[in-house]
C-alpha cells in the first residue's frame, strides 16, 4: 500500500492529530445551554455583532436563545458575567487587558481572529510568565474541534486566554462551556526557542 503524507506527516498521523469530529453521540457532545452560552459570549467579544448572530442563525436554526443582553458588567470585578438562570460564567476580554496596538485590536474584535488559534498563541506564548501552550480539543454541540490557548494563573486559579474568542475565563468554566479536552501542553517560554530553531532552517 502507497503511503501518503500531508504537510510532511503520515496521513494516518495527520487524521489522528487535526481530524475535526462532527455528529457525535449525545454523551461526547455538549448541551445546547452551554453552547448557547458560549457562542453569545463570542458574539459579545465581537465588533460585527450584527454578522455573526445571523451567520449563527443560519447554521444553527435549532438555537434561538442567543441573547447578548445576558450579558452583564461587574464593577465590583471589573468583569463581565454571562448569566442565564443558575448558570453564571465570569470572563473578561483580551482587548481589555492587554496593551497592543490598533491592528491587533481590530482583529481581536472581528472575524479575522478565526481560524489561528495555534499560531496567534504561539506568538504570545513568551510575553505571558508561567504560561502553557495547551493543545486539545474543543466540544461546541455535536461537534469536536482541535483547539488551542493559552493557560496560566492569576493567584491560585487557572485561567484560559482563548485568542480566537478574545476571552480570558477561568478554566473550570471554559472547561464547561467547552468540555476541552487536553491533548498535549509545553511551557510558553520555550516558543521563543522553538522560534529561534525554524529561523535557522
Amino acid at each position: 500500500m502507497k503511503n501518503i503524507y500531508k504537510y510532511g506527516i503520515n496521513n494516518n498521523t495527520y487524521e489522528l492529530l487535526f481530524k475535526n469530529f462532527e455528529n457525535l453521540t449525545p454523551e461526547e457532545g455538549n448541551s445546547v445551554e452551554n453552547l448557547i452560552a458560549f457562542l453569545t459570549i463570542d458574539c459579545f467579544t465581537r465588533y460585527d455583532k450584527v454578522t455573526l448572530l445571523v451567520k449563527i442563525r443560519n447554521y444553527l436554526n435549532k438555537l434561538k436563545g442567543l441573547d447578548v443582553s445576558k450579558v452583564h458588567y461587574d464593577e465590583e470585578t471589573d468583569r463581565y458575567k454571562y448569566i442565564d438562570g443558575e448558570l453564571v460564567i465570569p470572563f473578561n476580554m483580551i482587548t481589555r487587558l492587554c496593551k497592543t496596538d490598533d491592528k491587533v485590536i481590530k482583529e481581536l474584535l472581528s472575524k479575522d481572529r478565526a481560524g489561528y488559534c495555534h499560531s496567534s498563541i504561539m506568538s504570545i506564548a513568551h510575553n505571558v510568565p508561567n504560561s502553557r501552550v495547551v493543545t486539545g480539543y474543543a466540544v461546541y454541540g455535536n461537534s469536536k474541534y482541535l483547539h488551542t490557548v493559552l493557560e496560566y494563573n492569576v493567584g491560585e486559579k487557572e485561567v484560559i486566554l482563548d485568542w480566537t474568542r478574545n476571552i480570558v475565563m477561568e478554566k473550570k468554566d471554559y472547561c464547561k462551556l467547552t468540555k476541552f479536552q487536553e491533548v498535549t501542553r509545553f511551557d510558553g517560554e520555550l516558543v521563543t526557542t522553538d522560534i529561534d530553531i525554524l529561523k535557522g532552517l
